[in-house]
């Protein structure tokens, strides 16, 4: 008789992805703690996809920007990513003043990866109302997981004060959650500019 496996320290315990069904769970990934991520700016959500179809952008973990998914659109997405063996989750895009669409974020995981959303407050909360900050838990890669945000800052205003205040609640988002981090954006400017912003 073959005597029961051990029961798993709280550290290699799987956290699943709020919106993986419990019934469709794949096995737990065979190298645990070892995974690619991307950030890309993909102007449109369909953009993104073709581009996983077609093979062409192929990781574990992709944190993308300017998806322009409205409310009513995520499902469908979310259906989209499924097929290819991702979980989406997105921070809805807005409608802009002339009737376009602007901005939304969000992150796709391979299943078997643990997701959760962070709730935001304070001006997180906002940013992410304008569809341009999510945060989410990633229980991977390390002991107690992983921060990962993913932000669409204001396109031709430089370091201005709106992407000023962008920058500050990033910072909020990660230094309230004391865990290590990484985050993916289109800075809409030069490295040499967020560095002498002081932010970094």
């Amino acid at each position: 008789v073959t005597p029961p496996a051990p029961a798993p320290s709280p550290a290699e315990e799987v956290m699943w992805p709020e919106l993986c069904p419990a019934a469709s769970r794949p096995a737990p990934l065979k190298k645990k703690g070892e995974h690619t991520i991307v950030t890309v700016n993909c102007t449109a959500w369909s953009s993104l996809l073709s581009s996983i179809e077609r093979g062409e952008l192929d990781a574990d973990i992709i944190l993308a920007q300017e998806l322009r998914l409205l409310q009513r659109q995520i499902s469908p997405a979310q259906n989209g990513a499924r097929r290819l063996g991702y979980v989406l989750d997105v921070v809805p895009a807005v409608t802009t003043m002339k009737g376009g669409v602007s901005a939304g974020v969000g992150i796709l995981v391979r299943w078997g990866i643990g997701l959760k959303t962070l709730a935001l407050a304070g001006p997180a909360a906002y940013w992410s109302q304008q569809g341009r900050l999510g945060a989410w838990h990633v229980g991977a890669a390390v002991p107690g997981g992983y921060i990962a945000v993913s932000a669409y800052l204001h396109t031709g205003i430089g370091d201005d004060d709106p992407n000023q205040q962008v920058l500050k609640a990033i910072g909020q988002v990660v230094r309230g959650a004391g865990l290590p981090f990484v985050v993916g954006a289109d800075w809409q400017f030069e490295p040499k500019v967020l560095h002498a912003t002081g932010w970094l």
